[in-house]
């Protein structure tokens, strides 16, 4: 089994994942994708769209030896791993997409992407201090009271190495955010083969990023996606 993370954070957020699946006899592997966590963090151009995040899974997976794993992906994460599987660039076996970013409008990206311009890639390293990652941590929670110290210290020390806040603003200008028409995605649901077939999605009821996600859902059952799974 892959698990993908999503935007900002690291592998670290499956950590509580870990030892119930390898109790119940699965081999998990839990990615740093390039840019977060420990991973590399490539400035180049080019190294944070959708195809290049498809091709650094498909690495994972062969470096690995995963064969077909299953996958469990968040947010843009999500995004990857349904690429993968429709493009079949990646050998993928069940889906689990939670909160996948492509079935919603990602809240605050237009503004992002206008206070965030390529060019302030020179000063962007000093705008991690703790308080903002804090904030932010705590914004995509329905209860912030959940997150703790220890979450905020695990998700901001990895922001820190040399890089990270560059290649954060690359993926906020390269990678693939759009929502696709709801013809669109679901023609690319339709043509998932087994035993990719039916994804599951899981749709939190206070997403705070990724908005609108359940009526896209719903519409995409009623334009002809029934393989689609919603928990």
């Amino acid at each position: 089994m892959l698990l993908v993370h999503g935007w900002g954070a690291s592998m670290y957020m499956w950590r509580d994942w870990f030892a119930p699946l390898a109790a119940a006899g699965r081999r998990v592997v839990a990615v740093d994708l390039p840019g977060h966590g420990v991973s590399d963090k490539p400035t180049d151009p080019g190294r944070y769209t959708l195809t290049s995040l498809v091709e650094a899974v498909r690495a994972v997976i062969a470096e690995r030896a995963l064969g077909t794993p299953d996958i469990v992906a968040q947010s843009m994460g999500g995004t990857i791993a349904l690429a993968a599987a429709v493009r079949r660039e990646a050998p993928v076996g069940r889906l689990v997409l939670v909160n996948p970013a492509c079935f919603g409008k990602v809240s605050a990206l237009r503004l992002a992407r206008l206070v965030t311009p390529l060019a302030a890639k020179a000063v962007v390293d000093r705008l991690v201090p703790r308080w903002v990652v804090a904030r932010g941590h705590r914004r995509v929670y329905g209860d912030p009271s959940l997150v703790t110290e220890a979450d905020i210290d695990q998700t901001w020390a990895p922001s820190q190495f040399p890089g990270y806040a560059r290649a954060m603003l690359r993926l906020v200008h390269e990678f693939s955010w759009e929502r696709p028409t709801v013809r669109v995605m679901a023609s690319r649901l339709r043509a998932l083969a087994p035993p990719t077939s039916p994804p599951l999605v899981v749709l939190g009821t206070r997403d705070r990023i990724v908005l609108g996600a359940h009526a896209y859902a719903t519409a995409l059952r009623a334009a002809g996606a029934h393989s689609l799974v919603l928990g």
